[in-house]
């Protein structure tokens, strides 16, 4: 855990973000701008929908994409979802690695809560999932 001089870093899991899907990537976004202006490190993982790897949001937080970039953003298939799924537990010693999450806020319980549960199991990481 960070201590209390240093700010904590918060790893928030959706594989949905704007533009892609509504209400849980909406969410995610204004949660993590709130986060910045109480002084956290937000760094969110999604899915790719665009070609950068790494975006440095201007409110503040940094995005980190992965998978192929989708084809619509509007819809995510169950078969995108596994994809996504496994692609965070592939990628996940690289994405704590960097990072260096205290805690990470994964949003649905499938696939980015049971993400949250590995991370926990392996890695000894506190996580919330919201549904």
């Amino acid at each position: 855990m960070a201590s209390l001089r240093q700010k904590l870093n918060v790893l928030m899991v959706n594989y949905e973000f704007p533009p892609i899907g509504g209400g849980g990537g909406t969410t995610t976004r204004f949660l993590a701008k709130f986060l910045i202006k109480l002084g956290l490190n937000v760094t969110i993982v999604t899915s790719r929908s665009q070609d950068d790897n790494i975006y440095h949001h201007p409110e503040g937080f940094s995005i980190h994409y992965i998978g192929s970039k989708k084809s619509k953003i509007s819809t995510t298939h169950i078969p995108e979802l596994i994809r996504f799924g496994l692609l965070l537990i592939y990628h996940s010693k690289k994405l704590i690695n960097i990072i260096k999450p205290d805690l990470l806020h994964c949003f649905f319980t499938l696939p980015s809560g049971s993400f949250g549960l590995f991370c926990k199991k392996r890695y000894n990481i506190p996580y919330i999932t919201s549904v």
